[in-house]
């Protein structure tokens, strides 16, 4: 599989992850969170032949670091459903460039706003905490997500 590197350089204010239609609720994740809401959610979005073990996610999970709370679930109707996720990690190298990681939504709740809001989330912690620029990786064959990333100042 290719990929694509897009960068942002963020503005001196973030965007409101409370602004617009169709907000929904976005929570942290914490250890004391079932790893099922995202790899449910992983599975839901991608589709894969082989989805990813809580095991896996766990491990994943941890390259945040000592960063708890830098993964965030975008919650359905009910909080036993996540609809959305994205997850933020600062390089290892370079404290002003954060990784956009996971950004994933259900594709049942695609075209609500719900992927804007989780960045958004991600863009204002990012800056809270010195973070200049903001770098997404995605798939050459995922022509939505590169628009996406795109639309929102990512070049």
């Amino acid at each position: 599989m290719q990929v694509v590197q897009l960068e942002k350089v963020l503005a001196a204010s973030s965007p409101d992850p409370a602004a617009g239609e169709g907000t929904v609720r976005i929570m942290p994740f914490t250890r004391s969170l079932s790893p099922s809401l995202w790899t449910r959610l992983h599975q839901a979005a991608f589709d894969l032949p082989r989805p990813w073990s809580d095991d896996r996610f766990r491990a994943e999970f941890n390259l945040l670091g000592d960063r708890e709370g830098w993964l965030w679930l975008a919650l359905g109707e009910t909080s036993e459903q996540a609809i959305g996720a994205i997850g933020l990690q600062v390089d290892q190298r370079d404290g002003t460039l954060g990784h956009v990681r996971w950004l994933m939504v259900d594709a049942r709740a695609r075209r609500r706003g719900i992927a804007r809001q989780l960045l958004a989330v991600a863009e204002m912690t990012a800056q809270q905490h010195g973070i200049e620029r903001l770098q997404a990786e995605t798939s050459t064959a995922w022509s939505e997500a590169i628009q996406f990333y795109q639309t929102h100042g990512f070049t």
